[in-house]
C-alpha cells in the first residue's frame, strides 16, 4: 500500500510591508495567508475616506454601499475586458455635496503575479474618471505601479478607449503584470458604473452642514 506524503502547513501573516514567509518540504506544501488586509479593513475605509476628503474640498456626506455585481453583468464586462473580478462586490462610495450628487469612490482588488492589489477609482457624477489610487500594494516587487505620474493617465479617459498597457496606458519596467491587472480593473470599474449611474436613483440629504459618514 502506497504511503501518503506528508504535508507541511504553514500559516504566514503578509504585512502591509509586503515581507512573507514561504516554506517548501519537496513533497506537499499548504500555504495559508492571512493578511492583514482582512482583519484591518477599518484602515482601508479610513484610508479611502482620507482620500475622498482630499479630492472634495466642501462639507460632504458619504454613504457607502456593498454593491452585489449582477452575474449577467458580470460576464458581460470580464468578457469584454478579459479579466475576472475579484469578488462578487465591491464597495461604493457615494459622495454628496450640498444638496446634490458630487461623485462616485469604488473599491476593489485585482490580482497581480500572486497577491491582490487594493484600488480606489474616484468617479464624477456621469462616471468619468476623476482619479486613481492604489490603496495597498502587497508584491515586493512592481510598486511604481502606484506612482501619481503613471495613475494620472486614466484621470478623464473615455470609456470608448481600449485601456490597454504599451497601446494608449503607457507601461513599467518591472511592474508588467501589475500595471496590466490595474489598467484592466479600472475599465472594469468604469463600465459597471456605466451601468450603475444609468439604473439607480440618488437621494442626496439636502442643508447638510457637516462632514459625515455613514460608512459602517
Amino acid at each position: 500500500m502506497a504511503r501518503r506524503p506528508s504535508c507541511l502547513i504553514l500559516v504566514s501573516v503578509l504585512t502591509f510591508n509586503d515581507r512573507f514567509l514561504f516554506m517548501i518540504n519537496g513533497k506537499c506544501v499548504f500555504i495559508i495567508l492571512l493578511s492583514l488586509f482582512y482583519a484591518k479593513a477599518s484602515d482601508i475605509q479610513s484610508d479611502v475616506e482620507n482620500i475622498i476628503q482630499s479630492e472634495y474640498h466642501l462639507e460632504y456626506k458619504l454613504i457607502l454601499h456593498k454593491h452585489y455585481i449582477s452575474d449577467s453583468l458580470k460576464t458581460q464586462i470580464e468578457k469584454r475586458v478579459r479579466q475576472k473580478f475579484f469578488s462578487d462586490y465591491v464597495y461604493i462610495w457615494e459622495i454628496c455635496g450640498q444638496d446634490s450628487l458630487s461623485g462616485f469612490a469604488v473599491l476593489d482588488n485585482v490580482l497581480a503575479k500572486s497577491l491582490p492589489i487594493t484600488f480606489l477609482v474616484i468617479f464624477s457624477p456621469n462616471g468619468q474618471i476623476k482619479k486613481v489610487d492604489i490603496i495597498r500594494y502587497r508584491e515586493p516587487y512592481g510598486g511604481a505601479v502606484g506612482s501619481r505620474i503613471w495613475l494620472d493617465q486614466f484621470t478623464r479617459k473615455p470609456i470608448s478607449d481600449d485601456f490597454m498597457v504599451y497601446k494608449d496606458i503607457d507601461a513599467i519596467s518591472g511592474a508588467t503584470i501589475s500595471t496590466g491587472s490595474v489598467t484592466r480593473g479600472v475599465y472594469k470599474l468604469m463600465l459597471m458604473m456605466e451601468y450603475y449611474i444609468s439604473t439607480k436613483v440618488y437621494n442626496c440629504s439636502e442643508n447638510i452642514s457637516t462632514t459625515e459618514s455613514n460608512a459602517n
